[in-house]
């Protein structure tokens, strides 16, 4: 499933969020912070599935992690 909206001006960090699957959810946030990124939010459990956290880039682009269990 996908969508598309249209929108009067871009907005940095209002955008579509792309996840992408990790092998160690932790390891890649502790990557994030130390080449300048920023945790939008932390590692959060998606019941009988995995973990997911959002970090922002140097850019400020949002992206998803997603790591299963």
């Amino acid at each position: 499933m996908a969508g598309l909206r249209k929108v009067e001006k871009v907005v940095i960090g209002d955008c579509t969020v792309f996840h992408v699957t990790v092998h160690n959810i932790d390891e890649t946030i502790e990557k994030t912070k130390k080449n300048g990124g920023h945790i939008k939010t932390g590692k959060t459990t998606i019941p009988a599935m995995g973990w997911y956290a959002l970090i922002t880039d140097p850019d400020g682009n949002t992206i998803g992690l997603y790591q299963k269990n």
